[in-house]
């Protein structure tokens, strides 16, 4: 009952992996093809007014996602590039002075906040200060463990208004040689990898705990071959 119970459960991981949607494939292109870089929550802002010298100051974008200066509050930054926010800037100055003219610029970056959990070698969080794709966050924990399901590997991004939204990820055939629909994905800040146990993995945990209890013992493979 309980082998038939984790098969079952293993199953049934599987199946719901393979029916979760595909993230695009990560293409890392030259810079000049990268999207424009949009602020996130801890970035550093830098203020710079030529006309007004007395009025630059420093902001740092809050935990809601926005910022406070002189003659502006509560300007909503994270996830907007920097063009967009020095034009609320200077629509918000417009009201204090004659046509402001501001130069905004990022001191230091927040960096790319990820979290790595289930079957690899050092789960916890990371922070990146440039791309990262989510194979190169798995070795950035240790790598996978003999027991993950590295076909079965979730991502679960934030996606509008918070709510979550569910990838699944085929990392076998980037690190095992083998399978065409191998799929890999560059991660953005507060983005969860998350590797499940594989099938033989779990075998192999079931063994364990009744070695000591069973009069027989058993020999259990942590791969098996592929076509």
């Amino acid at each position: 009952m309980i082998l038939g119970g984790c098969t079952v459960a293993f199953v049934l991981t599987a199946c719901a992996n393979r029916s979760l949607p595909r993230p695009p494939v990560v293409e890392l292109g030259s810079p000049e093809q990268r999207p424009l870089y949009r602020c996130d929550m801890g970035d550093v802002l830098d203020l710079r007014f030529p006309r007004n010298p007395e009025l630059n100051e420093q902001a740092v974008v809050g935990p809601d996602g926005r910022i406070s200066v002189q003659f502006a509050h509560d300007i909503l930054a994270a996830g907007r590039t920097l063009a967009e926010l020095t034009k609320d800037i200077n629509e918000a100055y417009s009201k204090e002075l004659v046509d402001p003219l501001v130069s905004l610029s990022i001191r230091s970056y927040s960096g790319t906040r990820i979290y790595v959990a289930g079957e690899v070698a050092t789960p916890g969080e990371f922070v990146e200060t440039g791309p990262i794709t989510a194979l190169q966050a798995i070795a950035r924990a240790g790598g996978f463990k003999v027991s993950a399901g590295r076909s079965q590997v979730i991502l679960i991004r934030r996606g509008q208004n918070g709510k979550p939204q569910i990838y699944g990820l085929d990392e076998s055939g980037l690190t095992e040689g083998y399978g065409q629909n191998a799929t890999d994905a560059e991660l953005v800040s507060y983005d969860i990898v998350y590797v499940p146990r594989s099938p033989i993995g779990d075998a192999s945990y079931v063994f364990n705990q009744l070695s000591g209890v069973l009069p027989i013992s058993f020999v259990v493979v942590d791969s098996i071959p592929r076509p």
